[in-house]
């Protein structure tokens, strides 16, 4: 019997091992098979998170309080208005307004789906009619008819929830319009105000915006997730962004609803770009497949944490607020229609080579190049709204400046959050949303190619000789000098700083002076510099070849008086802090001084708070400090395998680097404040900052 028992529990031992192994192969095969399913997390909770957060904000009823005439306040809220105006100031109640015409309206998008209460205030104006009068309607249902007196007066209208099914309000202002004497335009009658007051109580929320925020959230959230970030992680990231944006709901409902949509394609881009990051920086870094094994816990294997999610994660957060605020309806970028007739120039019209009146030189001509639009053509029949062509593809690119910042601060540091956070300080800085605001595209271009010229020669500068370093150093510096002729200059100063530092070190190290690291440090860096002023010559000379070569003939040539107004001339027998285009908005006043000390001194505290809020600026040379600090005190036994046999030697360049870098960024604001001449450098120094 025991001879049977024991053998019986034999067989049913292996017989429960191979279900076992049978189980395992099953188990095993899921989680190869599945791994998205494990790296999820927490997301769909966030996501519900997200449904409840917004649904809950739609339950509150803000007050909707426009003043018309304000194009800051109603340019997204008008339709078929004419522009805005002021009553002169001798009138009394002086109003901001705008005319309506035949038919215009007013749209409030997530207003509610509660009874609300209108009040405009509105004029007949010289209107021929004694008593104009205006047939008011809700969402294409009539409310009223009002009369109106000549002189701005309150009008009060109730709008039944039935009205309101969806959420959204569309003020209609029927009349019948008239043509003043020497007028041209089409006018009705005189809006200056309008408040809508929604009743309280319990209804659903809007359907089409809380749609396209609810997928504005889950699609960012994903797009943390495809970065790198593990499922909990991203859940967090998007309840707190789902927190913000029903925060967003609460307080300013209408700035929030009216980019719902726009937001929604954000999200999508963002999503994308995430993914082609992901792709990439899996087959350059590394740590791209998902590992299970290791990393399992019982029946559940986990993804293994990217070292570069954090990376990926800031340049996703930065790309979604920049594009965000640049496609948010209230958003008008100054110079984007320059760049959009500028593009269509180079690419329907073919005409390559152009020169403009230089704002800030008193219209003096200079080549406009053409680089930055030539890299955008193939995508323009993908995308016929070339003003979200430009728009979209220069904040593509700078996400690619912002990553590879991020890079050099990690391979230097061997510091995944430092690298991190110097992206994130790269992205977040204001002068790099500035650059976007202000519409500064062909210059933004152009700063991702320098940023790539910053990153060859901080990360692979003894390495230059290699065909492929060589020819990517060149491709990147030609297109720096065709992209804008601002970033060219400042290109050629900081790479002659890198040159003169670098010449300074060899000749110090050759005869003997300076430190034994400064010794050390000399033949390191001759070959490089000898590279360096070679392979920058070669870019120098297939610029001048591609478009330098032709002379300025077209562009007029304005006399100083007819400099623009925005502009401040150089202060007689002295200067002027935040000149040439002072802008006390961002931090920017004009102040005249005669001591040049005072003026340079002054310009770097204004200008070190506007583009950096100074905390960057005085960090910067404790990084400097710290890698020459590092090269002293590294052993040659400790080399991380992420620098190969160059350890020393890329703590060494990168340092000499940043220092060019920054002292060129100096020396360019000097010359800038002593010549009265607007000098770029701020963005430019951006990255070693």
């Amino acid at each position: 019997m025991t001879g049977k028992g024991g053998k019986g529990g034999r067989v049913t031992s292996d017989v429960q091992a191979v279900a076992g192994a049978a189980n395992g192969k099953r188990g095993a095969a899921l989680k190869v098979r599945r791994p998205w399913l494990v790296a999820m997390g927490g997301v769909p909770v966030a996501l519900a998170f997200a449904a409840l957060a917004l649904i809950v904000a739609f339950q509150t009823h803000p007050v909707a309080d426009i003043a018309v005439g304000d194009s800051v306040q109603d340019s997204t809220l008008v339709r078929d208005f004419n522009t805005p105006e002021v009553q002169p100031a001798s009138v009394t109640g002086s109003h901001a307004y705008r005319w309506s015409k035949g038919e215009s309206a007013l749209v409030f998008p997530g207003i509610g789906r509660t009874a609300a209460t209108v009040t405009l205030t509105l004029a007949g104006g010289p209107n021929p009619m004694p008593q104009p009068q205006v047939r008011l309607l809700a969402n294409g249902g009539e409310l009223t008819r009002l009369t109106l007196t000549p002189d701005f007066a309150d009008y009060t209208v109730t709008i039944p929830a039935p009205y309101l099914r969806t959420g959204n309000l569309t003020l209609t202002l029927d009349t019948v319009p008239f043509r003043a004497p020497g007028d041209r335009r089409e006018l009705g009658v005189l809006v200056s105000h309008v408040r809508v007051v929604p009743a309280g109580g319990f209804a659903l929320p809007p359907a089409r915006p809380l749609l396209a925020l609810w997928g504005a959230v889950a699609l960012f959230t994903l797009a943390l997730l495809a970065a790198g970030l593990s499922g909990g992680e991203a859940a967090i990231a998007g309840m707190l962004v789902s927190l913000a944006v029903a925060a967003g709901l609460v307080v300013n409902r209408l700035f929030v609803t009216v980019a719902a949509s726009a937001w929604l394609r954000v999200g999508i881009a963002a999503l994308l770009l995430a993914l082609v990051l992901r792709l990439v920086m899996s087959r350059t870094v590394g740590g791209g497949q998902w590992a299970v094994g290791s990393e399992s816990s019982g029946t559940r294997a986990r993804p293994r944490p990217q070292p570069y999610r954090w990376l990926l994660a800031v340049a996703v957060t930065v790309f979604s607020l920049r594009l965000g605020g640049l496609w948010h309806p209230a958003m008008i970028v100054s110079d984007l229609t320059f760049h959009v007739h500028r593009f269509e120039d180079v690419v329907v019209r073919h005409q390559w080579y152009q020169e403009i009146p230089a704002l800030y030189a008193s219209g003096r001509p200079v080549p406009y190049p053409p680089a930055a639009y030539l890299l955008f053509a193939p995508f323009a029949a993908l995308v016929p709204d070339h003003a979200a062509l430009l728009t979209l593809g220069t904040q593509v690119l700078d996400s690619v400046r912002v990553v590879l910042v991020g890079v050099v601060a990690w391979r230097l540091t061997e510091d995944r959050v430092a690298g991190a956070c110097a992206a994130f300080v790269a992205g977040m800085a204001p002068v790099a949303f500035l650059l976007f605001s202000w519409g500064n595209l062909t210059d933004a271009t152009g700063e991702v190619a320098l940023t790539v010229v910053f990153a060859l020669l901080a990360l692979a500068w003894p390495r230059l000789r290699e065909p492929r370093f060589a020819v990517a150093f060149v491709m990147a510096l030609l297109f720096t000098l065709l992209a804008h002729i601002g970033v060219a200059v400042t290109a050629v100063a900081f790479i002659g700083m890198t040159v003169a530092l670098g010449s300074l070190t060899v000749v110090r190290g050759r005869i003997g002076r300076g430190s034994t690291a400064l010794r050390a440090l000399s033949p390191i860096v001759t070959r490089p510099v000898v590279m360096l002023i070679a392979l920058s010559l070669v870019a120098a000379v297939l610029a001048v070849a591609l478009f330098y070569r032709v002379p300025l003939t077209g562009a007029k040539v304005a006399p100083v008086s007819e400099a623009p107004p925005s502009v401040v001339p150089r202060a007689a027998n002295g200067y002027t802090i935040g000149a040439p285009r002072p802008d006390a908005t961002i931090g920017l006043p004009a102040t005249q001084t005669r001591n040049a000390l005072v003026a340079v001194v002054g310009q770097l505290g204004e200008e070190a708070w506007a583009f950096y809020r100074v905390w960057p600026l005085l960090l910067a040379p404790v990084g400097v400090w710290l890698l020459r600090h590092r090269l002293r005190t590294a052993s040659t036994s400790d080399k991380p395998a992420a620098f190969g046999r160059q350890y020393r030697d890329a703590d060494a360049n990168a340092a000499l680097v940043l220092s060019a870098w920054l002292t060129g960024a100096l020396v360019l604001l000097i010359v800038g404040v002593l010549s009265g001449q607007f000098v770029r450098y701020a963005v430019s120094a951006l990255p070693a900052v």
